[in-house]
């Protein structure tokens, strides 16, 4: 782009317009830094955590979109995958209107997720509290307290 006397590189195209959209997600979800569904296979190995569908301004469909959390060290860590195993429950929770597991779930979720997810279980903690109130069932796994059972005696 530009004249003989001024260029001015710049990328342009549905990726870069795309990657902006999500970009600007990155507030409301409570993370600093999300890649959609597409980066996320590419960055196999990588530590990330999904956040569900979100709409996308100027986009008819809404997107799955994911946290990167960190490299292939954080996703080799115990921990995290204990997260993310949990992170995954909590969203299948959400999308089968589980309350109660949901809230288990996102309590367990925040203890392992640490300050860095933080606004990320609060987004999906306000998705939790507008779900039809169920019947309480208990969480395999999930001790009273929230904690994953093995955690719960420490």
């Amino acid at each position: 782009m530009g004249s003989d006397r001024r260029f001015n590189y710049s990328a342009i195209g549905d990726a870069v317009d795309v990657a902006t959209r999500i970009g600007s997600c990155c507030k409301a979800v409570g993370v600093q830094l999300l890649i959609s569904e597409e980066t996320a296979r590419a960055a196999s190995g990588f530590a990330v955590l999904e956040t569900g569908e979100i709409a996308l301004r100027g986009e008819a469909q809404a997107r799955n979109l994911f946290v990167l959390v960190g490299d292939e060290a954080m996703a080799a860590r115990r921990e995290f995958q204990e997260l993310e195993a949990l992170h995954a429950r909590l969203l299948g929770s959400l999308r089968n209107k589980n309350r109660a597991e949901a809230a288990a779930l996102l309590h367990a979720c925040r203890s392992l997720g640490g300050e860095q997810l933080g606004g990320l279980y609060n987004r999906l903690g306000e998705k939790a509290a507008v779900l039809a109130v169920d019947s309480v069932t208990p969480v395999e796994g999930i001790s009273a307290s929230g904690l994953p059972a093995h955690r719960a005696g420490r």
